[in-house]
């Protein structure tokens, strides 16, 4: 059996290499076969075998705030999901002033932090409220930055979540015609 913490220490250092911008060939290989034995170096030519890059296997230290910000920011139901790109996200209930349920999924896109609501379905909103006055997009994203763009935390995307919540539920249900809480929407 191939010792895990040698096999740790030549994926780290392969890591520390690949980030550096160096030749990683000169750092020992790591490759698993189709069994999921783990090999250190050089493999026996005949035996089919895949190679473990040499990149972070994610955004460890982005992904690790994110969950403890969540954990302590966002509502304590919040769930965190695996992504079918292999991102993470975390969905989380919003009950607004009035009353309403929303259901949300924050998530890093690769610049900055995402919304969509999930519950209610943006087809719903939008019947009752203009895509532009709602400021939620036809794929269910929420505008929360100038131009629909990504907000800079997960924390601060939560916080405009459960702002613009409010502002549907006050369009949707208090006779508001106008979103409550944006300039933009007042232009």
């Amino acid at each position: 059996m191939t010792d895990l913490n040698a096999i740790a220490k030549a994926i780290l250092s392969n890591q520390q290499q690949h980030a550096a911008g160096r030749n990683t060939s000169l750092v020992d290989d790591v490759n698993v076969d189709r069994d999921g034995n783990i090999f250190l170096g050089p493999v026996d030519a005949g035996r089919p075998v895949s190679q473990v890059d040499p990149e972070i296997m994610a955004n460890s230290a982005r992904d690790f705030q994110d969950r403890q910000d969540a954990q302590q920011y966002l509502p304590a139901q919040t769930d965190v999901l695996q992504l079918q790109d292999g991102r993470i996200g975390f969905r989380f209930p919003v009950h607004c002033k009035l009353g309403h349920a929303y259901i949300f999924l924050a998530y890093f896109d690769g610049g900055g932090y995402r919304v969509a609501t999930l519950s209610p379905r943006a087809e719903d909103i939008l019947s009752a409220v203009s895509g532009h006055a709602s400021h939620v997009l036809k794929d269910g994203h929420l505008c929360l930055a100038p131009n629909a763009g990504p907000l800079p935390s997960l924390r601060k995307a939560f916080a405009k979540s459960v702002i613009w919540a409010n502002g549907a539920s006050l369009m949707r249900f208090g006779g508001v015609q106008v979103f409550p809480f944006s300039t933009a929407s007042t232009q």
